[in-house]
């Protein structure tokens, strides 16, 4: 079935018909996350919390302050409640908590080619990959505030920050994960390169890679598409030069 949030609720469209959600679904107004596992839907109201529907019943969830909450390929869910926290709930029930050092945590990706999952939140970007938590923060120059993550065909990261479109490489980032003191290098695209203002957070997902490998980003004043196949030329600072003379050359 096919899930959507609106501002009068949840609905469902099962059987060529839209069918809403009873209360307390009626009486959400900014529901603004759905995810699922094996056995429940889970639906995030930003002003209401969290909500489960399960066995054709919904009724608020047991988990108080969810910031975010995603389900993973291997059933894994990811939790945020507050604070630079993240809880992973195995299928199994087991629980692991970890403290990331990129403050709160409100957006996630999962790359299903290679099953890594990335982080971001208000100061940095983590990794998880191979059971390890890696990750790059402002101390490394990144910037602040991510909102969005798509991998491309290649692998490459891109992340929506508040600044604009960040492409960073996979390496690149290794050196950062490694050493805080080193400054990463990256490319930032923003509306001078043709953006459509920067990007936004609205909701579960802004961020998403079409079949034919373009990325779609959700911004300010509509949809982003980048072809990373045919990004052109980096632009280059201008060139600057002191002449000796100047000053009294002007003069005359």
């Amino acid at each position: 079935a096919l899930w959507a949030g609106t501002d009068r609720g949840a609905a469902r469209l099962a059987g060529g018909r839209c069918v809403p959600l009873p209360p307390p679904a009626t009486e959400m107004s900014r529901p603004m996350m759905i995810t699922s596992d094996a056995t429940a839907v889970w639906i995030r109201d930003t002003d209401r919390g969290l909500f489960k529907w399960q066995s054709g019943a919904l009724a608020p969830a047991p988990i108080k302050g969810a910031t975010m909450l995603r389900v993973d390929r291997a059933g894994r869910q990811w939790l945020a409640s507050g604070g630079a926290q993240i809880t992973v709930v195995m299928p199994d029930g087991a629980r692991r908590t970890e403290t990331l050092p990129i403050g709160s945590p409100y957006a996630m990706y999962e790359d299903r080619a290679t099953g890594i999952v990335w982080i971001g939140g208000s100061t940095g970007l983590t990794r998880f990959a191979n059971d390890r938590f890696a990750s790059v923060t402002r101390d490394n120059g990144f910037p602040p505030d991510v909102l969005s993550m798509v991998a491309d065909e290649e692998g490459t990261i891109w992340v929506a920050v508040s600044a604009g479109i960040v492409r960073l490489e996979q390496a690149e980032f290794d050196k950062g994960a490694a050493a805080r003191a080193h400054q990463l290098r990256y490319m930032l695209f923003d509306a001078s390169d043709g953006a459509a203002g920067v990007p936004t957070r609205s909701g579960g997902v802004n961020a998403v890679r079409g079949l034919d490998g373009r990325l779609w980003f959700s911004t300010g004043n509509g949809l982003t598409i980048v072809d990373p196949k045919h990004l052109g030329e980096p632009r280059q600072p201008p060139a600057v030069g002191i002449v000796a003379g100047a000053r009294e050359a002007l003069r005359g």
